[in-house]
This record gives structure tokens, sequence and C-alpha cells, in this order.
């Protein structure tokens, strides 16, 4: 399964429960209110053992997980 895929599924599942759709790869998750600070941890929790990788402290911030498309470039550069 691709990249992108996994993370929006994790995302619609554990932050958009009442959603109707998922968010396409460009929708803002911070400016929705999808992701907060909380979520953003426990995305990057699940980015970690998902993907075998470290994101380090300098790595959490908004630019990295502003959406999919962005998280997904994150995980690609840290699995290099």
């Amino acid at each position: 399964m691709e990249i992108e895929k996994i993370i929006t599924e994790f995302v619609e599942k554990r932050f958009m429960r009442d959603a109707a759709s998922p968010p396409a790869a460009t929708d803002s998750l911070l400016d929705s209110g999808i992701l907060d600070s909380a979520g953003i941890f426990e995305l990057v929790s699940f980015l970690e053992k998902t993907f075998n990788i470290e994101v380090g402290d300098d790595d959490i911030v908004p630019d990295h997980f502003e959406n999919i498309e962005c998280i997904t470039t994150l995980v690609k550069a840290r699995q290099n």
C-alpha cells in the first residue's frame, strides 16, 4: 500500500470518524481543525511505528503536517 493512502486512512479513521469523505492530499489538516498539537504527536507515533522511521523534534513543525502531501514527503525523506 502506498504511503499517502496509509496516512490518509489513518487520519480519516482516527481524526475524522464522522466525516463523509477523506481529506484530499492538499486539504489543510491544521486550518480545518482535523489535526491539533495532540493529534500531531499521535500521528508522529503512528508514522514512526508504521514506516520504521524516526521523526525528530526539529521535524515537528506545521509545514510538515499541513496536509497529507506534506506528511507523505516527510515520511519519504526519513526513509532515505
